[in-house]
């Protein structure tokens, strides 16, 4: 019975990127786009594909920013091994062996292995056979080519920017769309991915350009207004400051609720 649902998640997989071959509708590469890069690897070119390093990379995309950054630190130079943060990752795990710098990067390693090779593996079983066909698309067909469409769709302050079309009109208009991109440069991370579901609806890039119009909403009432299904974004004309755009935006994604989906 299991099997039977994991196999019918292959089929829907496999007819979406049959779909998405004839359409070209770029929504269909949040699916594919959402699951692990070594995941995927795994599904059509083996475990043997998976470098230590790659497996890792992967691995840091699988846990809390806070985690990742103890992480990168750990296989750093000069870090306390005793430190309780990294204890605690370990900990969360499953894995109690005391890490040294001599053995960090063997232990994160096993971890990585451990949660995104070996406990998915009847999954893998299940939709290998049905997803193989999909080898004949181009992210699948190379190691490389499934790197390089992963980091397509990763999210920079230079690649958002690039999505923005827009035709202020000299004066605020012009002022406040100066300031939106200086804001989205400051962003890093999480927050570029917060961003960017606030501006389409997904954390990753699934389209060519983002609209940019502008209103003249003031006071109480100022807020950016977005329409993720263009995607557009409707940005106030009315700041006069840098700083009102960015508290506001920073707010907005600070905000949970902002990042939902909701409509009348």
């Amino acid at each position: 019975m299991i099997m039977k649902i994991w196999q019918r998640v292959g089929t829907h997989l496999l007819r979406q990127e049959k779909d998405y071959s004839k359409s070209y509708n770029k929504r269909h590469l949040n699916c594919r786009r959402s699951l692990s890069r070594a995941f995927v690897a795994t599904l059509f070119f083996g475990e043997e594909s998976l470098t230590p390093h790659f497996l890792i990379e992967s691995f840091k995309l699988y846990v809390s920013q806070d985690e990742q950054e103890v992480m990168d630190k750990s296989l750093g130079d000069g870090f306390d091994f005793s430190e309780g943060d990294l204890l605690d990752l370990f900990g969360s795990f499953k894995c109690y062996k005391i890490p040294t710098k001599d053995n960090i990067f063997a232990l994160l390693h096993e971890l990585a292995h451990q949660e995104i090779v070996q406990k998915p593996r009847y999954i893998v079983d299940c939709l290998a056979p049905i997803v193989n066909s999909m080898r004949a698309y181009t992210p699948f067909q190379t190691m490389e080519d499934l790197k390089t469409f992963y980091n397509a769709k990763k999210p920079s302050s230079k690649k958002i920017i690039g999505l923005l079309s827009a035709s202020p009109e000299p004066g605020a208009e012009q002022s406040s769309f100066e300031h939106f991109k200086r804001f989205v440069k400051s962003l890093n991370g999480n927050d570029l991915g917060s961003l960017l579901q606030f501006l389409t609806g997904s954390n990753i890039i699934i389209c060519d350009t983002i609209t940019v119009t502008f209103t003249k909403l003031d006071g109480t009432a100022r807020r950016p207004i977005v329409h993720t299904c263009g995607p557009t974004l409707e940005l106030p004309s009315t700041y006069q400051y840098y700083g009102e755009l960015a508290e506001e935006f920073t707010a907005l994604l600070n905000d949970k609720e902002s990042l939902s989906f909701n409509i009348i």
